[in-house]
C-alpha cells in the first residue's frame, strides 16, 4: 500500500487518503497488516498491507464478479486473512532486501509459523524457504487448491493444506500440538 499512489489516483490528498483508511478501518471495511520484524538490517520494514474484510464489497467497488479473472490469487489470500482475523490470529508479512516474501506470518505461543496461499502451483517457492530456514518453524503452511500432503523440510514439518481447511485452522494447530 503506497498513501502516495492512492493520493494521485484518487485525487485527494494523501491527508485525506490516511483519514478515509482510518474510517474504513474503523468500519471493519478493510484491515491492514504489518511487516513481521526479527532482524530490521535484513529485513523490509514496508508499508503496511491493505485487504478489504468482505471480498464481496471489494467487487462491488472493482465492479468485477467474472469468475475467471486476474486478481483471483488477491482474493484467496484476502479469505485466508479473513479466516485468521475470525479465528482470534493476529498476522503479519514477511519482507526481505532479498525479495523473499512470505504472505502471512503468525506468532503462536512463542512459535512463528509462515504461511502461504497459491491459487495453482502448490510448490514451495524461494522466499517461502527462506523463510523455513530462517526461522525453523516447528510447522509451516501452504493453502492451496490442488493438493493436500505433509513434508518434512530440513528445517521444518511443513502442510500443504486444502484452502477450504482454513475455516478449521484453529483446530489443525491444536491436533498438531497434541
Amino acid at each position: 500500500m503506497n498513501f502516495m499512489s492512492f493520493s494521485k489516483e484518487a485525487g485527494i490528498s494523501v491527508a485525506e487518503v490516511k483519514r478515509l483508511l482510518f474510517i474504513f478501518r474503523n468500519m471493519f471495511i478493510i484491515t491492514l497488516i504489518e511487516t513481521y520484524l526479527s532482524n530490521k538490517k535484513l529485513e523490509i520494514i514496508k508499508n503496511p498491507k491493505l485487504y478489504f474484510l468482505d471480498n464481496g464489497l471489494r467487487n462491488i467497488v472493482l465492479n468485477n464478479f467474472l469468475q475467471q479473472r486476474a486478481d483471483l490469487g488477491v482474493l484467496y489470500e484476502s479469505f485466508v486473512l479473513q479466516e485468521l482475523l475470525k479465528q482470534g490470529f493476529n498476522a503479519n508479512f514477511w519482507c526481505t532486501k532479498g525479495k523473499s516474501e512470505v504472505d502471512f506470518v503468525l506468532q503462536i505461543n512463542g512459535q512463528v509459523i509462515p504461511s502461504e496461499v497459491k491459487m495453482r502451483d502448490a510448490s514451495i517457492t524461494r522466499s517461502y524457504r527462506s523463510s523455513l530456514e530462517k526461522y525453523r518453524p516447528s510447522i509451516g503452511f501452504l493453502f492451496n487448491l490442488n493438493e493436500r500432503t505433509k513434508l518434512k523440510t530440513e528445517s521444518a514439518h511443513f502442510e500443504k493444506r486444502f484452502l477450504a481447511e482454513i475455516i478449521h485452522f484453529k483446530d489443525i494447530l491444536e491436533s498438531e500440538s497434541a
